[in-house]
C-alpha cells in the first residue's frame, strides 16, 4: 500500500491541539486512490478517533490537508473548514469513507 508523510506547519499543529488529537506527531498516511479531480487522496488512519461529534479524522486530496468528521450511516463526511457535507464522487472517497467507518 502506498504511504505519504511530511512535516505539519505551525498552523496544522495548532489545530491538532485544538482537535485533541496530540498522537507523537501521528502521520499514517494510507493511500485510498485517485479523486474524479485526479489528486490523490489519503487518511491519517492515526488520526480516527470518536468524540461527543462523531468519528473524527484527517484526510489529504491534493496538497490539502483537511479535517472532517464521518457521518457513517448516511456514507457523508463534514468539513467545518469549508462548513459542507460531502459525499463520495470518486472510488477514493468512497473507500476513504469506508475505511474511515471500519475504524470504529
Amino acid at each position: 500500500m502506498k504511504t505519504k508523510s511530511w512535516s505539519l506547519m505551525a498552523g496544522i499543529a495548532v489545530t491538532a491541539f485544538s482537535w485533541g488529537i496530540v498522537p507523537a506527531w501521528a502521520e499514517n498516511w494510507i493511500f485510498m486512490g485517485e479523486a474524479a479531480t485526479g489528486e490523490d487522496v489519503y487518511v491519517d488512519a492515526d488520526s480516527i478517533s470518536r468524540n461527543r461529534e462523531g468519528l473524527r479524522f484527517i484526510y489529504s486530496i491534493g496538497e490539502e490537508t483537511i479535517y472532517a468528521i464521518a457521518c457513517c450511516d448516511s456514507r457523508t463526511w463534514y468539513v467545518s473548514g469549508y462548513d459542507e457535507v460531502y459525499s463520495p464522487n470518486s472510488h477514493a472517497t468512497s473507500d476513504m469513507i469506508d475505511y474511515v467507518c471500519s475504524q470504529e
